[in-house]
């Protein structure tokens, strides 16, 4: 009896011990499992943000004014469905059929923060006429678009032509190996629809002429900006000296359908923009250009001017650019 006894206590004892074994071992799993589950919940919160943001393209024909064509309307849409807000986005849009990287066109670069439950849309219709596809051609695919963000906690995300969302480790705002688009095409059309053509005429011809007056750009100059008028020889020699070394990039930013702006970079640094442009690539100097209907895109300013500042004639802001596809062809004098 007394071995029975001692049998007992020690089965009694290593019974306690083992329960209390079980009982840390259940706090254990149950605090690991919870930190699991808290874990998996940060990480769902952090992805269902980004999950939720996403840009693409609409286009769509609708019926001219005076009923004679349609009109071919582009817009972008940013949209960001999470209850969050996202910072610093980045838009590009490409083109299919050849591939090719035509910039944010008339989104604003970048855009600093895109409100909770927010939808933003912008006309990028103006831009694409660049890129148009020459009579006798149809491309059924409609342009694309890509996005990077910073989330709330300040993790950066891109969200690719594809639709495909992932985490931005720094390398993906470069150019995408699969895609490796001319400078020609990313350019676009050689018409006087295309500022970026304008552009550089103005430049050559800046570059050119031995004694630059307003006489010499002709087909680049806007007449309805006065400051032209007003430059002497030594002005233009001065301008014309400022502007050596710097090379054009093949992105025009639209900042209404009717201004748009042409970056000068140091030629070093031209263009390595590619898939995104990154954000420490500062424009040195900016070229202003005006859209004068028939006359396709002037030259307004050396250097940028902001939309209010500038004068267009009663109802020109209003009227369809469509209207003058017909009379810009290429080979035209800008």
């Amino acid at each position: 009896m007394v071995w029975g006894a001692e049998w007992w206590d020690a089965f009694t004892a290593f019974g306690t011990v083992g329960a209390v074994l079980v009982a840390v071992f259940i706090s254990l799993f149950e605090a690991w499992r919870h930190r699991r589950t808290r874990k998996a919940e940060r990480e769902e919160a952090v992805y269902r943000t980004a999950s939720l943001v996403s840009a693409w393209i609409e286009t769509d024909y609708t019926p001219s004014q005076n009923g004679t064509r349609y009109e071919k309307n582009s817009t972008l849409m940013l949209s960001n469905e999470s209850d969050e807000p996202v910072y610093n986005i980045m838009v590009n849009v490409a083109l299919p059929n050849p591939f090719r990287q035509v910039g944010p066109l008339a989104v604003p670069m970048p855009i600093p923060t895109l409100a909770p439950r927010t939808v933003r849309r912008w006309d990028i219709s103006p831009g694409l006429l660049a890129h148009e596809h020459s009579e006798g051609n149809i491309n059924l695919s409609e342009p694309l678009a890509r996005i990077s963000f910073t989330d709330p906690r300040q993790q950066r995300w891109v969200r690719d032509y594809t639709g495909e969302l992932k985490e931005d480790i720094g390398s993906s705002d470069e150019a995408d190996t699969e895609y490796s688009p001319e400078n020609e095409l990313q350019m676009g059309q050689l018409s006087r629809l295309n500022p970026l053509v304008v552009a550089l005429s103005f430049l050559n011809a800046l570059q050119e002429t031995d004694s630059p007056s307003a006489d010499s750009f002709p087909g680049t100059l806007d007449q309805e900006a006065a400051k032209w008028k007003a430059m002497t020889t030594k002005d233009w020699v001065q301008l014309a000296d400022m502007t050596a070394g710097y090379a054009l990039p093949t992105h025009v930013y639209y900042r209404t359908p009717r201004v748009a702006y042409v970056r000068l970079l140091k030629e070093t640094e031209q263009d390595s923009e590619s898939a995104q442009p990154r954000q420490n690539l500062v424009p040195v100097e900016v070229i202003t250009l005006v859209f004068r209907g028939a006359l396709g895109w002037r030259v307004f300013s050396f250097g940028p001017t902001s939309p209010e500042w500038i004068a267009f004639k009663p109802g020109e802001t209003l009227a369809p650019f469509r209207a003058y596809l017909d009379s810009s062809s290429e080979g035209n004098d800008p």
